[in-house]
């Protein structure tokens, strides 16, 4: 897929390492499916190759933020994946700037060694007390259980109130979405 990135012009090459790196560093606030859309649209360009050349740039991004690349490391992690170097160089200013904040989110995602195996939920009415004044607020009570790679699975407990419940379903919803799309 290196080729589809090196027969873009370099003002294409420039947009197309602006939207791939928008994303990565705040993927909540895009829809990939929209952006690759309108990037598709607007370079008269076919969805099912564009969303190939994604997916290998995205591999080769998480491969060097898995490696703690510097830039001109990742230059040529691009290089030898078969993108010609003028290409590797644009992507690797982006790169560099935005590696100290996809390394940050790195250290504070929990890492994918957890699965999960089952997810139930509760709701849940508030009685009043020192901490809560109010009663009869409602909560929904999230238990995910996480299969941690040990003998025996862990159990994890949140309780959201209904607005930040729904937030959460409508993250996972684009979540989901994204994920469709990457694989189609």
């Amino acid at each position: 897929m290196a080729s589809n990135v090196n027969a873009m012009p370099e003002p294409m090459l420039v947009e197309f390492a602006s939207m791939m790196f928008l994303y990565c560093v705040s993927p909540q606030d895009h829809d990939l499916t929209k952006l690759a859309a309108d990037f598709a649209a607007q370079h008269q360009m076919n969805m099912k190759p564009l969303k190939k050349t994604i997916q290998h740039v995205f591999e080769l991004i998480n491969q060097a933020i898995q490696l703690s690349y510097p830039a001109s490391e990742f230059v040529q992690h691009l290089t030898r994946a078969g993108m010609e170097m003028a290409p590797a160089k644009i992507l690797g200013i982006k790169w560099e700037a935005c590696r100290p904040v996809l390394l940050q989110r790195v250290h504070q995602v929990m890492l994918a060694t957890h699965q999960l195996v089952n997810l139930t939920w509760k709701l849940g009415i508030t009685a009043a007390t020192n901490q809560v004044p109010e009663h009869g607020a409602i909560f929904v009570q999230l238990s995910f259980e996480l299969d941690t790679g040990a003998p025996t699975t862990a159990t994890e407990s949140i309780e959201l109130s209904v607005e930040n419940f729904y937030r959460f379903l409508a993250n996972m919803e684009a979540l989901q979405a994204h994920m469709l799309f990457l694989q189609r």
